[in-house]
């Protein structure tokens, strides 16, 4: 059974033969549970190659200056708002997008950037037309976790289900 995570605290709870896997950073859970980090992936600043920015150093003030597209709904990139804030900075978003694809498309026709992780910053269609910069925070990642109860840490079952989720991130 799959379901997003929405943030309500009941979710920490590893119930019965449930098989958690979270994307977003490491927060403090239930010191019990098992967890292996399958994904810990940088986030890279992605832009047109005509935007005028492109020219100058990516520094955080810059970053937070520009317009910006985001993956809503991305624990990732709420984390980076989160990261501004306590710095007394935001950035301007002025579209909400559902997927990385949607965002390198936007980016790659508009004067907007977007904070991606390395690994989908760039493909095929989107190459000719962006470029990226390192992430002024660097300490920022998109991460993903799998979880589970220790009863299961030697299941049979859930160790294959768990090999096969950790090899796709390989």
């Amino acid at each position: 059974n799959a379901a997003h995570f929405t943030g309500d605290r009941r979710e920490d709870e590893i119930v019965g033969d449930e098989l958690h896997i979270r994307l977003g950073p490491s927060i403090a859970r239930a010191a019990q549970d098992k967890r292996l980090r399958v994904l810990n992936e940088r986030f890279v600043v992605l832009m047109n190659k005509n935007n005028a920015a492109r020219r100058k150093k990516m520094t955080l003030p810059l970053y937070a200056s520009l317009s910006h597209v985001k993956v809503a709904g991305t624990i990732g990139s709420n984390v980076i708002d989160d990261a501004l804030k306590l710095r007394g900075l935001h950035r301007n978003i002025v579209f909400n997008v559902p997927s990385w694809r949607d965002a390198r498309h936007i980016v790659g026709s508009t004067d907007l950037v977007a904070a991606i992780p390395a690994r989908w910053a760039i493909d095929k269609d989107s190459s000719p037309h962006c470029v990226t910069f390192p992430f002024p925070l660097p300490d920022i990642t998109f991460a993903i976790d799998l979880e589970w109860h220790p009863r299961f840490d030697r299941d049979p079952g859930q160790r294959w289900l768990r090999s096969q989720i950790a090899e796709q991130f390989r």
